[in-house]
């Protein structure tokens, strides 16, 4: 299964980016790298530039790798997650994962910490230098859907349609919002506004100013 890029006014395909055997649930840019996880447990990465796949990390999450993330701070780290609860970190200079922690998201502002959330409802603020949870917030009562780091604000998207946004400052728990009447999709926020889609159909703006 490939990943096909277009672009121009016509729309016509660019390169073909092969690879992964299993659909696609998520892929990011890194660097000059594009990193994509697949319903397989696969991690793989491709060299833009050479427009073919790097490396093929087959199976290393049991179920699917639902999600994956180019470091912003660092060319090198890249991240992936899956249904088999782990945080693996990657290191381009490395074969393997360079760490492995039992939706993810690189703060802008704390270059050392990683937000997951999961099936269990938990999200979990992870400190990369020593591989430990930093902080477990335990607030949803069902899966988390939707993660979204903004700043210093986490805000996170669960099954029932509450939205809830912490500060990743001090840990603690801001507001909540009952987003949508079914799970909470995407998050997305501005310099003064916040936005939520879900299953149920809608998409919710809330002033933040």
């Amino acid at each position: 299964m490939g990943r096909r890029a277009a672009t121009g006014a016509s729309g016509r395909e660019r390169h073909c980016l092969k690879g992964h055997d299993a659909p696609i649930l998520d892929f990011s840019i890194w660097g000059n790298r594009l990193i994509g996880g697949d319903r397989n447990g696969s991690v793989l990465v491709f060299d833009l530039s050479q427009h073919a796949a790097e490396r093929k990390a087959k199976g290393v999450h049991t179920g699917h790798c639902t999600a994956v993330l180019g470091s912003q701070h660092s060319p090198e780290l890249a991240f992936s997650g899956g249904q088999d609860g782990l945080l693996r970190l990657w290191d381009a200079r490395a074969k393997d994962a360079a760490v492995t922690v039992s939706f993810i998201k690189d703060t802008a502002t704390m270059e050392h910490v990683v937000v997951t959330g999961g099936a269990d409802g938990k999200v979990q603020v992870v400190d990369v230098r020593s591989a430990n949870v930093r902080s477990t917030f335990t607030e949803h009562t069902t899966f988390i859907y939707s993660l979204h780091v903004d700043h210093d604000l986490c805000f996170s998207g669960s099954g029932s349609g509450m939205l809830l946004v912490h500060d990743l400052r001090t840990d603690a728990l801001r507001y909540g919002l009952g987003a949508n009447q079914a799970a909470v999709r995407g998050i997305c926020t501005t310099a003064n506004a916040l936005a939520a889609a879900g299953d149920d159909g809608g998409v919710l703006v809330y002033n933040m100013t």
